[in-house]
């Protein structure tokens, strides 16, 4: 029996989603058999959630980071002459919405339970590191889009349909390992023409799949997606086009970051690159604005917004120039991760306010912000390396930003070494490092 005054919030959710309203403020063990789907908005724990014993589908997705921005950007204008106004009080009601929702990591065991699950959807769960699918033999679809802190998933070909499972892994920034999904891709490769494509993979995962697959792909084959993600939009690229974007990228790091042996030394070359090589796209941004048709304004947005159109043509927007500077970071075994934002003032020469994008990376558990889209061709490269306190000054950061903690900038910190000046412009900087080697 599950009863009301031990598991208030799972009750309630049992009760919302099948409109039982419950008087007796207890589920029997038989009514509790019967159900098979279950929606979760609200959650402090999940124990008791192994009763349902013939559950086969399970949602419980977290709150998205990009949520209120404007919101509380607004309520900032209206009040920022009041002296009596504290901004503290509204970020900690909007973050007090966006922590709604999160189950702990070992929550999981009671998931464990649920032996006949088929579905089962955890997105935007900040508390996940590791998944063990030992535990659902009969899982076809498993989500867990921006699960940003997920680093391993086990026991890949424990599922029984594993061949034909419907798997998402976009925006998992920090993962390291899928087990067998090389030997998966292997599969895939040798029957190509009974595949299907329906596992997304962060782009950040490519570098890591094993030799055989990459040199096998070829334009006809099928076996993984991987995905951009950001407010509003997701990308898909095939097999073939991540890698020839992976062996430019991989060009580009190799030959930027050559000399260099600490990972800051490798970001601030990767900054600088981004900056003296890609230009903001005006033009598709304004096409995009412009464009009187949805179906126009959504191909305008896969190509400016992709961070893989933004390094082909050397051209894109906030999205596209933070997502390269991402995905170069990955590739020297930096994690950096998207943050979302709205600048305080007219975003990057435009007319209208609007959302932004820009990146985070971590040292020593602490934040610190890049902002490459408004130092594109920049001399003094203002947005680099900001702490918290730094970039809140410009840019009103979403949700998942509000309890970092700031450190030392790292922009003052590299400026005594020059890291933060380009002396060039839109070529190569001068400057030498403290080994002699030029930049």
């Amino acid at each position: 029996m599950l009863k009301r005054e031990k598991n208030i919030k799972l009750f309630d959710s049992i009760n919302n989603m099948l409109v039982a309203r419950n008087t007796s403020n207890v589920f029997d063990d038989t009514f509790l058999s019967k159900i098979t789907y279950l929606r979760i908005d609200d959650i402090d724990t999940l124990k008791g959630i192994e009763k349902l014993i013939n559950l086969e589908m399970l949602e419980i997705v977290g709150k998205e980071d990009s949520t209120n921005i404007f919101e509380y950007k607004e309520i900032y204008r209206k009040n920022k002459s009041n002296e009596d106004f504290s901004m503290q009080k509204v970020f900690m009601y909007y973050y007090g919405e966006y922590t709604k929702n999160q189950i702990k990591e070992e929550d999981l065991k009671y998931i464990y339970e649920l032996k006949k699950l088929k579905s089962l959807n955890l997105s935007r769960q900040r508390n996940i590191k590791t998944l063990d699918l030992k535990y659902f033999k009969n899982l076809k679809n498993l989500e867990l889009t921006e699960c940003v802190y997920l680093k391993e998933i086990k026991n890949l070909f424990s599922l029984n349909n594993v061949k034909s499972i419907s798997m998402d892994l976009a925006g998992c920034y920090r993962l390291k390992k899928v087990e067998d999904i090389d030997t998966l891709a292997k599969y895939f490769i040798k029957n190509k023409n009974t595949t299907k494509r329906e596992i997304y993979l962060p782009t950040i995962y490519f570098d890591k799949l094993n030799d055989y697959y990459k040199k096998n792909i070829t334009s006809d084959i099928r076996c993984f997606n991987y995905s951009e993600l950001c407010p509003g939009y997701r990308s898909d690229i095939n097999d073939y086009n991540m890698l020839v974007a992976y062996n430019l990228a991989k060009e580009i790091v190799d030959d930027c970051c050559k000399y260099d042996e600490e990972k800051m030394d490798k970001v601030s070359d990767i900054y600088k690159w981004i900056c003296n090589h890609i230009s903001y796209d005006y033009e598709g941004l304004k096409m995009n604005e412009n464009s009187p048709l949805q179906d126009s304004r959504e191909k305008y947005n896969k190509v400016i917004r992709s961070s893989f159109t933004t390094l082909y043509y050397k051209k894109g927007v906030c999205v596209g120039v933070s997502g390269l500077f991402n995905y170069l970071c990955s590739l020297v075994d930096v994690v950096a991760l998207p943050a979302y934002c709205s600048a305080k003032q007219v975003d990057f020469r435009r007319t209208v306010l609007s959302n932004h994008q820009i990146s985070k990376i971590y040292l020593k558990n602490k934040a610190y912000y890049f902002d490459p889209t408004f130092d594109l061709d920049s001399i003094e490269f203002e947005f680099f390396g900001k702490n918290k306190d730094e970039i809140s000054s410009t840019h009103f950061l979403a949700m998942g930003e509000y309890n970092e903690t700031s450190g030392q900038s790292i922009q003052n910190i590299l400026k005594m070494k020059g890291y933060t000046r380009n002396n060039k412009g839109r070529s190569k900087g001068t400057f030498k490092n403290n080994k002699g080697y030029r930049r």
